[in-house]
């Protein structure tokens, strides 16, 4: 899965973090890969954490941190099989989350 994160009231366009949770390998299967098995109707959660810090450069972010004012979008892509890891067709599904 990779996404990115972004605070909307300071900017609906820069991105303030992004990354990936888990591992897309290509051609053979990797050894200790963050493949996620989901069987039936089964869910999971995924975490990461981000960090940021204040290089001063973006007062009017910090103000709406500081107020706990801020807006969230995040936004990516999930890439999943639906028959295994290392059969069948690769799918992608984009997604965005606002609070």
């Amino acid at each position: 899965m990779d996404y990115r994160l972004y605070e909307t009231g300071y900017s609906d366009t820069e991105q303030i973090a992004g990354g990936e949770i888990g591992s897309r390998p290509t051609g053979m299967l990797e050894f200790g890969s963050n493949y996620y098995t989901l069987l039936g109707n089964n869910s999971i959660i995924l975490r990461d954490s981000v960090v940021l810090k204040n290089s001063g450069n973006t007062p009017k972010l910090w103000t709406a941190f500081e107020d706990d004012t801020a807006s969230w979008r995040v936004s990516g892509n999930v890439f999943y099989n639906l028959s295994s890891m290392t059969s069948g067709q690769e799918n992608e599904l984009a997604f965005e989350f606002t609070k």
